[in-house]
């Protein structure tokens, strides 16, 4: 009979514990496939890197990967955001870029208690790598 009474209460107490493992999960394969994009964009060859016409293909490419390694996941609401810059522009410029900078956002929401708790947080991953393509 006491169980019944504190059931509720241990319930309120398990969703916080829930949720953290839920977005550190999230954090880091959201951390993983930055590192993952902005790896393969930073061995792109430099006449790639620096076309017009070829560049954003290997941005394409990259974006791939992240969505690929991001497709298990369920973050809730919109889907991530992927941002692939190349010395704060994007990509296909004239000049070697030095780094190469592959940025996710996305927000978990708390699926197993919504109605209860309403968590919401984001996950903001910037991985910045030295361009090492010859």
């Amino acid at each position: 009979m006491e169980f019944f009474l504190v059931l509720p209460l241990l319930l309120l107490l398990l969703a916080f514990p829930l949720y953290l493992g839920r977005y550190m999960l999230h954090y880091s394969t959201a951390q993983a496939a930055a590192a993952s994009a902005a790896d393969y964009l930073s061995r792109i060859p430099l006449g790639d890197i620096t076309s017009t016409y070829k560049a954003p293909g290997a941005a394409a490419i990259a974006t791939e990967i992240v969505d690929e390694m991001l497709a298990d996941l369920r973050p809730g609401g919109a889907p991530p955001l992927v941002t692939i810059q190349c010395d704060g522009f994007s990509c296909g410029s004239a000049a070697k870029p030095a780094t190469v900078t592959v940025r996710i956002y996305l927000t978990v929401e708390d699926l197993f208690f919504r109605d209860v708790t309403q968590m919401t947080l984001p996950v903001n991953v910037t991985v910045e790598v030295p361009y090492r393509g010859r």
